[in-house]
């Protein structure tokens, strides 16, 4: 088949931003493939151990019904394993392989588990176009603000450092508190010792 992860067919500028896709399988378009699809975005993104026979990473072709059809693609800012070697660009398809690509292990902190956050070692931390500003508000797949530090990381999850969830507890309340601000914390304890109660860390999150 096509397109492992994704296939866009006749599609009018279809994007991939800020998307990891890792070991897909297809014959042709291990991790995207394109028939017919004029101007495919592929942005910010990472595309690992993905396998096909043409084009493990991206694959483009013409669509048999509409040869006349022009299709282009474009690779910006992407960990893509095998860089443009991994591509395929049938005839008639154009390819711009453009600036800020890189083909580096992306490090995820446990792929074998599906958890393919980045470690904090991964070369697509702040790795993407430093001029890109998200949307006022953006999160990541993880629910975490999209940009921390100087420039956006690459693939679906933003790296934070994860921090501390404290919970409290309060006897006369009779619920729990939960927070990743160490200050707010101490503040209730120490204002409030007779209503909150640390009870622990109940986990670990992205501020």
């Amino acid at each position: 088949g096509f397109g492992g992860a994704m296939l866009s067919v006749l599609a009018t500028d279809p994007q991939v931003v800020n998307c990891t896709f890792v070991a897909n399988r297809a014959d042709s378009g291990g991790a995207v493939a394109g028939k017919g699809s004029a101007d495919l975005l592929i942005s910010h993104s990472i595309l690992w151990n993905n396998v096909a026979a043409r084009g493990p990473s991206l694959y483009l072709a013409r669509y048999e019904w509409n040869e006349a059809r022009e299709v282009k693609a474009a690779v910006e800012y992407s960990d893509v394993e095998g860089g443009k070697g991994s591509t395929r660009a049938e005839p008639g398809c154009e390819l711009v392989w453009a600036s800020g690509n890189i083909d580096a292990e992306p490090r995820f902190i446990a792929s074998a588990d599906g958890n393919y956050r980045l470690s904090q070692r991964s070369p697509c931390i702040d790795a993407g176009d430093p001029r890109y500003v998200p949307d006022s508000g953006s999160i990541d797949r993880g629910n975490c603000p999209r940009r921390f530090g100087p420039a956006v990381d690459l693939g679906a999850h933003e790296f934070h450092p994860l921090r501390p969830v404290y919970c409290l507890w309060s006897q006369i309340g009779n619920r729990y508190f939960y927070t990743v601000k160490e200050a707010e914390k101490d503040e209730l304890i120490q204002e409030s010792p007779h209503f909150w109660a640390l009870e622990g860390v109940a986990g670990y999150a992205c501020d």
